[in-house]
């Protein structure tokens, strides 16, 4: 015992000397990683080592071919006193962006399970997680005409110059004329990153896809990679809504028809999203410009509560100048979402309807589940025939054993595939995830059932060989006309996507219909799109924010597309015809209001976020079609109808607070104030107290902060008008004393 002993203090003092520890921590690996690695396992070691991976597996976990070697994308959530990016380099992995204690990484696919056991590494994302893409711009619509003519109280026309606006997205046509201005003589795309390219060379600090700099190049490139959509238009589309110039068709021009354009062909993935958001700030930053950031895609594999690392990244890049705006999703008419109370029912059941795509790149189905922080949930499936009759049952799986569970078997000579993957506890939040693949031809019923504790969250969506898409199909509490016991009703709620339609700090953007007048003058349409997904957002924020068009929207689109459909308008440009169509979906709705923040940003660069997204809330219009509209927002049409000439006239008033002591990064608004002061607090997480006093430093108000990642808010409705200070104290008793205006 004696000699144990010792040799246990040996070891004991040794790793406490040395900091060397016997057994490094596992990170925790996502839902989407642990689907990746275990796929990877059972492809043939021959393919393996010959590079020569299925196209499928490639293509649906977005990989690419470094230096003759396939590499893999990852998004580290880490411990940044311990994590050493020396650890993956050693792996012959290399760094993208660093974003707070986020690190975006690609490493050799071969060595991507060892990502696990990084020294300081918490959790990894990894592999591409479903993002999919979710003008006669009717500008009279959203009041933008007055703002671009310059008319009203707007002395000068406004229409994005000096404002950068980054578009991540797929299919773009880099020759198209609505990338120059509306005289033709200047070509507005600054850069463009297209990640899948590997022809290199890429950008500054990166080691994969290929940056263009020049207008040459990018004429001579001709559009992104075909990646995994093939040569489409919803990046063409949608960056024209935003920023186009319409040129030679004036009556199809953009909101920010002079704004300085950066396009994203995007590697799906967080660590795609990250590499292209830091990609645009840096260059904003290095010209001192503003910047708005677009996002027209979505997923439904995340927790939809603003605690995934695609959020997470977000909400440590905006600031002041730095905006982004989100598509809420296309899923308003769809009952893909399953609430499941399990502490008020033994059993939840629902049957899961199937997508029935004729296409032959269909796979099936992937219903996810996400239940509440620190429960245990466990769910299984059965195939049933029409009658009732089991064929099929999986047995139950645990959220408790992070479960990995692969069947593949044939009825009546078609192929069942049964995929399981869980962890018991995402670091994040604390939640358990189990994501069931479901590969079903045989035209048998899929029926799941759950128990355990808590809430569970359940979306439906449709998978393709390739990828995961953002299509939602139906859950229903009946089969055949029986009741199921337990039965879970399918609903539209929660179907706002990740990370644009949930994001605490994105501006998510629902879709109407614009409106029309007939030929007799009556008005026409106006209405909520049908498909426009709403909230909550499972943690209970209210989304959208906004709403703007979204039904038939004309925006250009790429002469490279071989499947264009029905075109209604074209420019003949250096010899060659350029198109425009009209589109629908919440896709075209968000560049609406991220062209809208463009033109509030050239009238005001120094609004921070919080400023866009509150005046865009409180100026936004309401009418017969949104009813009047609660002060805290609505679950349809958020704060209402976006109006740009509301917004940008309330930017050109709106002044922060200025400091004159200490150092403090706080945004304080609106000033001057009649009623309410807003606090943000986000990038000045030591802050504890808060005081406002009156000029002759009389504490008039004190708020001991308990939560720094929120905005805070005063009333400041009873004050005298004049000049009051407020006043931030930190951990270290440090003061920041900033100067607001009562009137």
């Amino acid at each position: 015992m004696l000699k144990n002993d010792a040799l246990k203090t040996f070891f004991i003092l040794f790793f406490a000397v040395t900091g060397t520890a016997l057994f490094a921590q596992q990170a925790v690996p996502s839902v989407s990683a642990k689907f990746f690695m275990n796929e990877y396992k059972k492809i043939d070691e021959t393919l393996k080592q010959s590079n020569e991976l299925p196209n499928v597996f490639v293509l649906r976990h977005g990989l690419q071919m470094v230096n003759g070697e396939w590499f893999v994308s990852a998004a580290l959530k880490v411990d940044e006193a311990v994590y050493n990016h020396a650890d993956i380099e050693a792996l012959g992995g290399f760094l993208g962006s660093s974003i707070g204690d986020l690190r975006s990484v690609h490493v050799p696919v071969s060595r991507a399970h060892e990502l696990l056991h990084v020294n300081g590494v918490i959790y990894v994302e990894m592999g591409a997680p479903g993002d999919a893409p979710a003008i006669e711009l009717a500008r009279d619509d959203v009041r933008a005409d007055t703002v671009k003519q310059g008319l009203g109280s707007i002395s000068t026309p406004l229409n994005g110059s000096g404002v950068v606006v980054g578009v991540i997205d797929w299919g773009f046509d880099f020759g198209h004329p609505t990338y120059w201005d509306t005289s033709g003589t200047t070509y507005r795309v600054a850069r463009v990153w297209d990640q899948n390219k590997a022809a290199g060379p890429p950008p500054s600090g990166y080691s994969y896809g290929t940056e263009y700099t020049t207008e040459a190049d990018m004429l001579a490139a001709g559009h992104d990679d075909p990646y995994t959509f093939g040569l489409g238009s919803h990046g063409m589309h949608t960056s024209g809504i935003a920023a186009g110039s319409g040129m030679g068709t004036s009556n199809l021009e953009g909101l920010a028809s002079s704004a300085e354009l950066i396009l994203l062909p995007y590697r799906r993935g967080a660590s795609g999203l990250m590499d292209g958001m830091t990609y645009v700030k840096d260059y904003a930053d290095a010209g001192n410009k503003p910047f708005v950031f677009n996002m027209s895609t979505g997923s439904h594999l995340g927790p939809h509560d603003g605690t995934s690392l695609k959020n997470q990244a977000i909400d440590q890049i905006v600031g002041q100048g730095a905006v982004f705006v989100g598509s809420a999703g296309n899923n308003g008419s769809n009952d893909f979402h399953g609430l499941a109370d399990l502490d008020a029912v033994s059993t939840a059941s629902f049957h899961m309807i199937q997508h029935s795509l004729n296409r032959n790149d269909y796979w099936g189905n992937a219903l996810v589940m996400w239940g509440s922080p620190n429960e245990d949930f466990s769910v299984e499936v059965l195939l049933v025939s029409n009658s009732l009759d089991t064929i099929f049952k999986s047995g139950w799986v645990h959220s408790q054993d992070s479960p990995s569970y692969d069947s593949l078997f044939t009825i009546n000579g078609d192929t069942v595939h049964v995929i399981f993957e869980g962890i018991a506890s995402d670091p994040n939040n604390d939640k358990p995830n189990i994501r069931l693949e479901l590969k079903n031809h045989t035209g048998l019923n899929a029926l799941v059932q759950l128990s355990g504790s808590g809430d569970v969250h359940c979306w439906n969506v449709a998978r393709l060989l390739t990828r995961y898409t953002n299509w939602g199909e139906d859950l229903r509490s009946v089969f055949r006309g029986v009741p199921l016991t337990g039965g879970v009703d399918g609903d539209s709620d929660y179907g706002v996507g990740e990370p644009a339609g949930v994001g605490p700090s994105v501006i998510t953007v629902g879709a109407y219909r614009s409106r029309e007048f007939s030929q007799s003058g009556r008005r026409l349409h106006g209405q909520i799109a049908s498909f426009s997904s709403f909230g909550p957002t499972v943690d209970g924020r209210v989304k959208p924010d906004i709403t703007a068009p979204g039904v038939s929207v004309a925006s250009s689109v790429s002469s490279f597309d071989p499947d264009l459909g029905q075109t209604f308008g074209n420019t003949v440009w250096n010899g060659k015809t350029y198109r425009y169509s009209r589109f629908s979906g919440t896709s075209m709705s968000g560049p609406v209001v991220a062209g809208i923040v463009a033109l509030m940003l050239e009238a005001n660069p120094s609004l921070h976020w919080h400023h866009v997204r509150d005046i865009i809330r409180s100026t936004a219009r309401q009418d017969d079609n949104t009813g009047p509209l609660s002060p805290t927002g609505d679950l349809r049409w958020g704060w209402g109808k976006v109006n740009a000439y509301a917004a940008v006239q309330e930017a050109l008033n709106t002044v922060g607070a200025k400091r004159f002591k200490g150092n403090a990064d706080i945004a304080i608004y609106p000033n001057p104030s009649s009623d309410l002061i807003r606090v943000d607090l986000s990038n000045a997480h030591t802050i504890h107290t808060i005081r406002i006093a009156d000029i002759n430093g009389r504490i008039i108000e004190q708020h001991i902060i308990d939560d720094t990642n929120v905005e805070h808010q005063f009333d400041v409705s009873r004050f005298s008008p004049g000049v009051y200070f407020l006043q931030a104290e930190d951990n270290g008793g440090h003061v920041s004393v900033y100067r607001v205006l009562v009137k």
